[in-house]
């Protein structure tokens, strides 16, 4: 009630709560068109996380046609504005995991961006990228500087890999107590990360 009060006159913050409980039914039957509504109006606005919603209803096709290159449209728009998750979400684009074509360089650039703010999924899949030269020159040093970034950040990935780094040398000397450690905190997540446990505790 108060939402749309506030929403029909003009506050951003009120037509994105609104269109929020439309599209997830708070308060209201969920209505993915309505939510694409008042996500538009708090877009026009100047709400960036408005402006995210609707390039993940692009991405998704939720109440209109699912377009990539619209997707992508409205999460630079997002990025421009200074949005951190769409920094995350155009590096996941690029990186190929929302079955998109993968474009390397242009992933790296936006997981570095999202990586330096926090963002652990990121600070994971941008470590990958500098392991294996995918997109940025190879450098395993700072691959292990950034997954365990995301490991102390709670990324179970990010974690097991670190795991691999002291255990094989790669960026770091190996360490069989911190290989130990972090193999352990993966290993609830990541049937990778126990069956390498084993492994090590098997030598």
């Amino acid at each position: 009630y108060w939402f749309e009060k506030a929403a029909a006159q003009g506050q951003s913050d009120a037509q994105l709560s609104l269109g929020y409980c439309y599209f997830y039914g708070e308060g209201v039957p969920t209505n993915a068109g309505k939510a694409l509504r008042f996500y538009r109006l708090s877009a026009r606005n100047g709400n960036a996380a408005a402006v995210l919603n609707i390039a993940h209803m692009y991405r998704t096709g939720d109440a209109l046609e699912q377009s990539w290159s619209l997707a992508i449209r409205w999460y630079r728009k997002a990025a421009a504005m200074g949005n951190e998750a769409a920094w995350h979400w155009l590096g996941r684009i690029y990186g190929g995991q929302e079955s998109y074509p993968e474009d390397a360089k242009m992933a790296a650039y936006w997981l570095k961006k999202s990586a330096d703010v926090g963002d652990a999924q990121s600070q994971c899949s941008y470590g990958v990228a500098l392991f294996k030269g995918d997109g940025v020159n190879e450098d395993k040093f700072l691959a292990a500087h950034y997954y365990r970034a995301s490991a102390l950040n709670g990324d179970a990935w990010g974690q097991y890999l670190l795991g691999l780094c002291y255990r094989d040398g790669d960026g770091v000397r190996k360490n069989r107590r911190l290989t130990q450690l972090w193999l352990g905190r993966a290993a609830s997540e990541f049937d990778e990360a126990r069956v390498a446990l084993i492994a090590l505790e098997g030598l």
